[in-house]
């Protein structure tokens, strides 16, 4: 018997969906990136935060600021994920708003 706590993927949330919002800056940064390098993927990390709970089925995750990492070409991007501590320490935000960090990338 495991003693393992089930994974994000193993729960049931087939009776609400979470939440995604984005803030006004991270839309004007997304519009920028594609207006700039258009049809070149790019991939970086995502500073983001959370409200609520999976538990109780009201988790809202707002994304606030990309760090771009990589541009790669029309079909590929690619970056090596050791950066991130550098972020963690060098971006203020990081800590003093409680952020989280994801991947971003491109299609």
């Amino acid at each position: 018997m495991s003693n393992l706590k089930p994974h994000i993927s193993q729960l049931n949330v087939t009776d609400w969906e979470p939440e995604v919002f984005i803030t006004k800056e991270l839309q004007a940064q997304i519009s920028m990136l594609h207006h700039t390098f258009g049809k070149v993927e790019w991939s970086g990390y995502i500073l983001y935060n959370t409200e609520g709970s999976i538990k109780d089925k009201n988790l809202r995750c707002i994304g606030h600021k990309i760090y771009l990492m990589d541009l790669g070409d029309l079909a590929f991007t690619s970056f090596e994920s050791t950066d991130a501590i550098n972020i963690m320490t060098d971006v203020p935000e990081f800590t003093s708003k409680n952020y989280r960090m994801g991947f971003v990338h491109t299609h």
